[in-house]
């Protein structure tokens, strides 16, 4: 999955700087990156799982 173009930059940025502060940013970035697909993944599980325990209640509603 390609970065977004501020990532980019961030990450460019953090490659001039010394060895230590480079390596440290690329492990911040890819646990960053873990989580945020993670979240992505839980929210439409989420979604999902709402949208049809809703749609049968206002299916039930029109029958009560």
């Amino acid at each position: 999955m390609p970065q977004p173009y501020f990532r980019q930059q961030v990450t460019a940025q953090f490659e001039r700087l010394p060895a230590p502060i480079a390596n440290l940013w690329r492990k911040v970035d890819a646990l960053h990156l873990g989580f945020e697909s993670r979240l992505d993944r839980m929210e439409l599980a989420h979604n999902r799982l709402t949208g049809r325990v809703f749609g049968w209640l206002r299916v039930a509603h029109w029958y009560i």
